[in-house]
């Protein structure tokens, strides 16, 4: 779960499995912060549409694991109801194919997200098909 705001995205809840998955806790931390310079924008603007619009976000990628191995992880993100005064919410919602132990890991982001917006009754925003955020460079 991750609360948004105008410049940052910050981490309120990270199930167990997703830090044993990525070898680090985000709790209370910005999520912006571990992620490459040229994806930073995109993500922010994905994740504050996601909530402001509201609408739905499902992404794919590609990493390489710990392991030297192709993974390949999906997720999805709903906006959330926040109480008047506080940052509007997200929830995350992932799954990774290609782990071969729950040790493995994520070790490197290799290709651009695909991001497709849907509707949860209010629309998907004006720009959804050309947003997509940029690969982390090596």
């Amino acid at each position: 779960m991750f609360d948004c705001m105008t410049d940052d995205v910050v981490v309120r809840f990270q199930g167990t499995k997703v830090v044993e998955r990525w070898g680090v806790n985000y709790k209370n931390q910005s999520w912006l912060a571990a992620k490459s310079q040229d994806a930073r924008p995109t993500i922010l603007a994905n994740m504050t549409t996601c909530v402001s619009q509201p609408c739905g976000i499902r992404a794919a990628s590609h990493y390489v694991t710990k392991a030297d191995k192709a993974a390949h992880l999906e997720s999805l993100s709903l906006p959330l109801a926040a109480s008047p005064g506080r940052p509007k919410r997200l929830v995350m919602l992932s799954n990774v194919e290609g782990l071969n132990t729950e040790r493995d890991g994520i070790k490197d982001h290799v290709d651009k997200n695909e991001v497709k917006w849907f509707d949860v009754g209010f629309g998907v925003p004006q720009h959804a098909l050309r947003v997509s955020a940029p690969s982390k460079p090596s």
